[in-house]
């Protein structure tokens, strides 16, 4: 049954219009930048939860370390699709913005230098663990990256093709000396990850904020009948802009964030096994 449909506004010039749709395509890439985010995110707790079961399982130490291996280049790749999401124009208004940040990063974060060579060399050269060591008087498992990827990052240079970041190239004798650990490296990577994506939003979400209320000046003053409105033309019977659907979806996905931000900021490393996304 249809309800009956109350005009918010009538009198809606061109560059009102213009404004909206600029608006709309503005929310809808940064929820497309929230899509990367939870896939990275969601990778990373796989990968946890995969090495917190393997410590239990009963399969074969080669089945281990292909289940490993598969999540933790999983999180990897999928860190490096948010990175192109970031760098291409057509995609992301703050192109700019996100290069000055990433170039900060590469200069002064290793854990952002690791992620992106240990990507590199999962896949051009096979897996990235490589051993499982037990310490009995500890009772406690470390996950170890293959020496082979200290021996190909020493060969690598920072003008070079494939190239190294400095900063990495620097420390890569010290990093061969202590060894990485897959499952510290991962927690240290998704403080480093959040971090960075927190700088990006620090500048962005201001602008969405406007972004919603230009949108919200033309709909429904309150939900669920907001997520309804839509633009309609006197001159065009075709052209029905549903400016609602954004904004509930806008809505949704800050309620998601919302979730992810308890898990993120809990003491609990354990609260990251499980994901509010889950079905």
């Amino acid at each position: 049954m249809k309800g009956t449909e109350h005009i918010v506004s009538d009198k809606i010039t061109e560059d009102n219009l213009k404004a909206i749709q600029e608006a709309y395509t503005y929310i809808q890439n940064f929820l497309n930048e929230t899509d990367h985010y939870i896939m990275v995110l969601e990778n990373i707790w796989n990968f946890i939860a995969c090495i917190q079961s393997l410590e239990k399982s009963k399969y074969e130490e080669e089945t281990k370390f292909i289940q490993m291996n598969r999540h933790f280049m999983n999180y990897l790749n999928a860190f490096y699709s948010w990175k192109c999401f970031h760098g291409h124009e057509s995609s992301y208004q703050h192109k700019k913005e996100y290069e000055d940040i990433k170039e900060k990063y590469q200069k002064q974060n290793l854990i952002y230098g690791l992620a992106d060579a240990l990507r590199n060399f999962s896949t051009h050269n096979g897996f990235a663990i490589s051993t499982i060591e037990y310490d009995v008087l500890k009772e406690k498992t470390a996950y170890w990256i293959t020496p082979l990827f200290y021996d190909d990052m020493k060969k690598l240079k920072p003008n070079g093709k494939p190239k190294i970041n400095s900063l990495l190239k620097n420390h890569i004798t010290q990093l061969q000396q202590t060894g990485i650990e897959a499952y510290t490296f991962t927690l240290a990577f998704q403080k480093t990850f959040i971090e960075l994506q927190q700088t990006i939003w620090d500048f962005t979400l201001p602008e969405i904020c406007k972004k919603i209320k230009v949108i919200s000046s033309v709909a429904a003053p309150t939900a669920p009948d907001c997520y309804n409105s839509y633009i309609v033309s006197t001159h065009d019977d075709e052209f029905n802009f549903g400016i609602g659907r954004i904004l509930e979806l806008y809505s949704r996905r800050m309620e998601t964030m919302d979730a992810i931000q308890k898990i993120n900021t809990s003491n609990e490393v354990k609260v990251c096994l499980t994901s509010p996304f889950s079905p």
